[in-house]
């Protein structure tokens, strides 16, 4: 009986609250009010107009106090600390703000959350919904709490949406929008985006405000509340990106685009090019093929002069780990009892254990993994990869766990300036060749080639000019083996009056760039040059020392 009166006086208070539910009309048409309301926050432009402004953070955090109260906590702020004073430029800057502070509010919608769920039962129809803790200010520049900013339209049916949904920004566009079928979302949904950058000065401010705001916007297909087919993304009526879901998940062929800006002839030129291309495989073939490109980046430390690059300034460095992921592994015993004898060497190292080993000192923050992973980068440290939470030499984690390759067919990266960075094709899940890649130039940037008779792959390193400046050797098996030439002690030879001089060139490293470049750079005839007065007879050997 307790149980029976427990119910009937809960479905007392659900239909209590439905028919307390606030409404209102508007254009002759009656809303509900959504219990709910959405979240808006400010962009840095107001926040720091608030911090500027003290007054406007003592009326935000305490709405309850009167006008004469938040005066009279100014006065003694002033009087404590020594005011609250702007320059001319401060003030009218932060007015401009104030007086088009909706242009600055920050709305973030997102395809996964639409509204805060009700579990009281609430009438069927049309709602609206208003945004929570959103301000404006007056005339006289104070702060004015507006409870009343509307959010978003949508209807009900059931306690779920149901029909057509959309939901604003702060000047009213319409940024989401689409469809729902009892609670799920169905056919084509848009989002829109815009990303406030630093204003600066009143002139940024101003130029912001008379132009058009330039929203990122989203375009997929839902179906049954999943993502399924055509997807695409602009950046105002530019594409930056177009392809395909399926079951919520990437999928087929994709094109990624930048709108790139560069300086050319004492013009900006603003263009569009491509940046990767590639088609995402459903194969779940495992590779057992070995590979020497691993490194997140291979140009990522190198000596200063390699990097003399054109207008575009844009290295070659490629993320090769997102072409590959190694199968999961639920076993630590990664070989069968056969294959331990000879199996390739190499052990695994946990990923605690190893960090204990090495002892470095780390910067304040949780920046430990990042420094294990690349402490030594070197072409030896090429031969260990972390593999399911375990460092694990690449050889062994290649021969005996395999992994998948993500793409199938062709795959492309290029420059902001349009030109081809690389190029690979898989076929059948394997990767048919690390093909070259190249510097923005046109001119090879690094070279992978394989030795048939001594079974040994070469890895050559070329600069902006053609040049090589470093050349490692693998084995068979993706294992590095040894440098012929090294790029910190690259050797070379110059003729002086028909004798040969042999020039030892040692580069060091320095957080100072001028330090870099000075020590990059031989001196000749500058007064440092020890051939300047002197008669060379049979081979010189020339060195520098810092």
């Amino acid at each position: 009986m307790k149980k029976i009166f427990f119910f009937l006086l809960i479905f007392t208070c659900f239909s209590a609250l439905a028919q307390k539910l606030d409404s209102t009309e508007i254009n002759g048409v009656k809303y509900y009010v959504y219990p709910y309301p959405q979240e808006i926050r400010m962009s840095n432009a107001i926040e720091s107009t608030m911090i500027l402004d003290f007054k406007s953070i003592i009326r935000m955090t305490n709405p309850e106090l009167s006008k004469s109260e938040v005066k009279k906590i100014v006065n003694q702020y002033k009087n404590i600390y020594g005011g609250n004073k702007f320059t001319k430029i401060e003030k009218s800057k932060t007015a401009l703000i104030k007086a088009n502070s909706d242009r600055f509010y920050q709305t973030n919608y997102i395809f996964e959350k639409d509204i805060v769920p009700a579990l009281d039962k609430l009438p069927d129809g049309k709602y609206i919904q208003y945004f929570d803790k959103y301000f404006v200010f007056d005339e006289k520049g104070d702060l004015t709490p507006d409870s009343n900013k509307i959010a978003g339209y949508f209807n009900l049916k059931d306690n779920l949406l149901d029909g057509n949904a959309m939901w604003l920004n702060a000047v009213g566009d319409t940024v989401k929008y689409g469809s729902f079928q009892k609670g799920i979302k169905v056919g084509v949904w848009t989002n829109s985006t815009f990303f406030h950058q630093s204003y600066r000065t009143k002139k940024d401010i101003q130029i912001f405000l008379n132009q058009k705001m330039a929203y990122q916007t989203e375009k997929t297909t839902f179906v049954n509340g999943i993502e399924e087919g055509k997807y695409e993304k602009y950046k105002g009526n530019v594409l930056l990106e177009k392809g395909n879901f399926k079951e919520g998940k990437k999928s087929g062929e994709w094109f990624i685009y930048r709108n790139v800006r560069y300086y050319k002839e004492d013009l900006y030129i603003d263009t569009v090019v491509l940046k990767m291309h590639y088609t995402l495989s459903d194969n779940k073939i495992i590779s057992h093929k070995p590979f020497i490109r691993s490194q997140s980046s291979i140009f990522g430390n190198l000596p200063y002069k390699y990097y003399t690059f054109a207008d575009f300034d844009e290295s070659p460095a490629i993320n090769f780990e997102l072409l590959r992921t190694f199968k999961k592994e639920e076993s630590k015993t990664i070989e069968l009892p056969e294959e331990e004898i000879n199996a390739y060497e190499g052990e695994v190292y946990e990923v605690e254990e190893y960090y204990d080993e090495i002892e470095l000192e780390y910067p304040e923050g949780d920046y430990q993994e990042e420094y294990i992973d690349n402490y030594d980068y070197s072409p030896s440290s090429d031969n260990y990869i972390r593999v399911n939470g375990n460092f694990l030499s690449k050889a062994k984690a290649i021969d005996s766990i395999g992994y998948y390759n993500k793409y199938d067919g062709i795959y492309e990266e290029f420059f902001d300036n349009g030109k081809l960075k690389i190029r690979l094709e898989f076929k059948n899940g394997e990767l048919l060749a690390e093909d070259t890649m190249f510097w923005d130039n046109g001119l090879p940037a690094n070279v992978i080639s394989f030795d048939t008779i001594k079974k040994e792959f070469e890895s050559k390193f070329l600069d902006y000019k053609g040049q090589p400046f470093e050349i490692n050797i693998f084995d068979s098996t993706g294992t590095f083996i040894e440098q012929k030439l090294d790029p910190y002690y690259a050797e070379k030879h110059i003729s002086i009056d028909n004798l040969n001089a042999f020039l030892v060139e040692d580069n060091l490293y320095s957080m100072d760039e001028r330090d870099i470049e000075e020590w990059n750079f031989f001196r000749y005839n500058d007064g440092y040059d020890s051939l300047e007065n002197i008669n060379l007879k049979g081979k010189v050997l020339l060195y520098k020392e810092w």
